[in-house]
């Protein structure tokens, strides 16, 4: 009896690792070719799609909205409420717009702490693929988008801005730096510049930017266009292109602003802009011309008045030693004057050296050429 239960407990085991060994060829021969299918039908967002790290993606159905789906470590979607101040200003904003339930929120820490289980994370080895639905049904929803790429220089300096343009199917959930071109901007004094900007900020509601507004990051440049205009011309531009950044925070210059002051813009379009640096500012092409223009007279000018001073000093020297030299030739003809007439007069002279003159016997002609360039 003991030998027949002994052998019975061993066939549950031999039967219970056979049917472990049939699971795992189905999930080697079976699932995981099934899960490398996906994975490259997902790649071209065919019934799945493949989210990365810091974005999201829309998904329609028979072209409508149907949901997000978004791959943000410690983030998840969540309603988030209106502030009652802002409410009781803008009260627009109490219109349902349907995509109230996805505002990216923080995740709490237990929820950061919860890890998947080991089962799951066999048999699901990608992580960052969604369901998309049966084309053409089912689709990644993809939309055009502009915006100005700021490029930094390996310091990590301001370089340049590129304008870019392409259609996508994702949105970038991550604190981004978008450039902001303001052309003809009047500083005070009514000096046309173009104003280089770099607005950092972070998309709150993917889905209210993409379906609430047509160009989220568009229509929050306008909203943010006029108020940089305004705060600009209450400044001369040579306040604002002050090389000196105290100098320019001292006149109460707006270098960097903290917090924009419409505070409707992410309720309105998804967006949050953080904040808002002045990069650049350049005066006319015209204005540079003419500037460059009176620059370079006020150089020639100068130029001028240098040369004719030392016109002056030279004429000033030359007279001087001509006024020396007619002294001489004068006090030279009265000594041969009195040579030739014999007189008994004495003269007296500066700095000529009668003496040796009047033994040389000098006579009129030849001589007292000779005498003269000496």
């Amino acid at each position: 009896m003991r030998w027949s239960w002994h052998t019975a407990t061993s066939q549950k085991q031999q039967e219970s690792v056979m049917e472990f060994l049939i699971v795992a060829l189905i999930i080697v021969f079976g699932w995981y070719p099934i899960q490398f299918l996906a994975y490259g039908l997902a790649r071209f967002n065919l019934f799945f799609t493949l989210v990365e790290e810091g974005t999201a993606r829309a998904i329609t159905q028979n072209g409508q909205f149907h949901r997000m789906v978004m791959n943000y470590s410690g983030h998840k979607f969540g309603p988030k409420p209106i502030p009652k101040e802002t409410l009781g200003k803008h009260k627009e904003l109490k219109k349902p717009t349907g995509y109230e339930n996805y505002w990216v929120t923080e995740m709490t820490e237990n929820e950061k702490n919860q890890k998947d289980p080991p089962w799951k994370r066999i048999l699901f080895p990608v992580n960052n693929m969604y369901w998309v639905g049966i084309p053409p049904f089912g689709r990644v929803h993809v939309y055009h988008f502009e915006w100005v790429a700021v490029k930094f220089d390996e310091s990590g300096g301001l370089e340049r801005f590129v304008p870019k343009s392409q259609s996508i199917s994702w949105i970038v959930l991550q604190k981004t730096v978008y450039g902001l071109v303001l052309k003809d901007v009047e500083t005070k004094g009514n000096i046309p510049a173009t104003v280089n900007a770099v607005v950092t900020g972070q998309v709150e509601n993917p889905a209210l930017a993409i379906f609430g507004v047509r160009g989220w990051l568009n229509a929050t440049m306008q909203r943010i266009g006029p108020e940089l205009r305004s705060d600009i011309g209450k400044y001369t531009l040579s306040e604002l292109v002050s090389p000196d950044q105290k100098e320019s925070e001292s006149h109460g210059i707006k270098k960097e602003i903290e917090s924009i002051e419409d505070e409707t813009i992410p309720w309105r379009f998804g967006f949050n802009p953080e904040r808002l640096q002045i990069s650049a500012i350049e005066p006319d092409q015209e204005l540079k011309k003419l500037t460059y223009a009176i620059e370079q007279a006020r150089l020639e000018g100068k130029a001028k008045r240098i040369t004719a001073k030392a016109d002056a000093a030279a004429i000033r020297m030359v007279n001087e030693e001509a006024s020396k030299a007619s002294q001489n030739t004068i006090a030279i003809r009265g000594l041969a004057t009195l040579e030739k007439t014999k007189s008994n007069v004495t003269i007296i002279s500066q700095g000529l050296p009668v003496a040796p003159l009047i033994q040389t016997g000098l006579t009129p002609g030849k001589e007292e050429s000779d005498a003269t360039r000496q």
